[in-house]
């Protein structure tokens, strides 16, 4: 729609993704603002929802529209709409919004992971995807050959992001943290809900910290090998640093108290990590 404008709308949505993308090239702004407004989307359902199959069903409504079966409904709505029209244009993937849209699921019911690898799976389908959507924009050959950048840099984020909404998904009931490394750290699920013991969620997010931080230097290391059109694309990574660095000093405390990025930290993140990258 003639008055939907993406950036506007994703300055508003998520201030550090919008300071990120004013990095990239003008033309490339809009619709990696697009992409990214879907990704958010999907974040929000199952916050939106009272129950599991309410948001399946918008879920499904997504799919059905990306794949033209309810073209006209996503001509009326002004994100739906920008959308077809980013992926016609650049000829994206369905397969990279059905992982996403396949990832959500695991959200609305607040799925444990048992191992670490589950973990990280479910950080490729909701994060790693979307950086490879964003680079079929940006650098389509990069995309077709460079796998390890997208992975790395989608566990780094999931991790980072799970790590900074502990406290609130714990108030609700929620443990993201896999069991195997839960375990690692001398307890368990139930015990990271009951929050009475410090010593053991201080491992627990040390443990989770770490994981986080040895993908983001694996996804850095990547990044340096791209052409260097591709290599903003992951300038939302300075966000990453910066909540892995946060969780690491706070410890305990996660479990207790989002964390929050101060918008003159992540700025100066971000320019460090464009003269860098």
């Amino acid at each position: 729609m003639a008055d939907f404008n993406p950036l506007d709308t994703l300055r508003q949505a998520d201030p550090e993704r919008y300071a990120a993308l004013l990095y990239m090239a003008e033309p490339f702004r809009r619709p990696l603002a697009t992409l990214h407004l879907f990704d958010l989307e999907l974040a929000r359902i199952p916050r939106l929802v009272s129950e599991p199959m309410a948001g399946e069903i918008r879920l499904q409504w997504w799919r059905e529209v990306l794949s033209g079966e309810r073209a006209g409904e996503g001509r009326s709505n002004p994100l739906a709409s920008a959308l077809v029209e980013v992926i016609s244009a650049h000829n994206l993937p369905m397969s990279g919004f059905g992982m996403m849209l396949d990832g959500r699921i695991a959200d609305l019911y607040a799925d444990r992971f048992d191992t670490r690898t589950d973990l990280e799976a479910y950080c490729g389908q909701t994060r790693s995807a979307l950086f490879q959507l964003l680079l079929q924009i940006v650098d389509p050959a990069t995309m077709v050959i460079s796998a390890d950048a997208p992975g790395h840099a989608g566990c780094a984020l999931g991790i980072a992001q799970i790590l900074s909404r502990a406290a609130m998904d714990r108030g609700a009931g929620k443990v993201r943290l896999p069991n195997d490394l839960l375990e690692s750290a001398g307890g368990s699920a139930e015990d990271w809900l009951r929050a009475d013991d410090d010593a053991f969620l201080g491992r627990a997010v040390q443990a989770l910290t770490a994981l986080g931080a040895d993908h983001l230097v694996k996804a850095d290391r990547a990044i340096l090998s791209l052409g260097a059109d591709a290599r903003p694309v992951y300038l939302p990574l300075a966000s990453a640093q910066l909540l892995l660095r946060q969780a690491e000093r706070q410890g305990a405390k996660v479990v207790r108290t989002p964390l929050q990025l101060s918008p003159f930290r992540h700025h100066w993140a971000l320019l460090r990590r464009r003269i860098r990258f």
